[in-house]
């Protein structure tokens, strides 16, 4: 690969981009440092990267009733598509048997 030809404006102009940046992103690590050096400051951090539900509670009450919540719509939607299928070989078999029944 060929290394490419710059003129001194260009590598100027993108020596002062990449400083520029480089101000940038080290200002904004002292924040971010002075921030988690604050007191409560790494809870509060973590506590705004959690979602917004129960099963991350720190009550124990309040996590088992999340889990068996979902647990129960899971189950509610596998049993009820279980039963739609049944429902249907039920009533398949029923017309079936009604037909031979009628013929006899």
């Amino acid at each position: 690969m060929q290394p490419q030809n710059y003129a001194n404006t260009d590598l100027s102009t993108r020596l002062s981009q990449v400083e520029h940046r480089l101000q940038v992103l080290e200002a904004e690590n002292q924040q971010l440092r002075r921030a988690a050096l604050a007191p409560g400051g790494g809870a509060n951090r973590q506590a705004l990267a959690l979602p917004r539900t129960n099963l991350v509670s720190p009550t124990f009450l309040k996590r088992a009733f999340a889990v068996w919540g979902h647990f129960f719509v899971a189950n509610l939607i596998i049993t009820l598509a279980i039963a739609v299928i049944y429902g249907c070989i039920m009533i398949a078999i029923v017309g079936l048997l009604g037909a031979s029944l009628g013929n006899w």
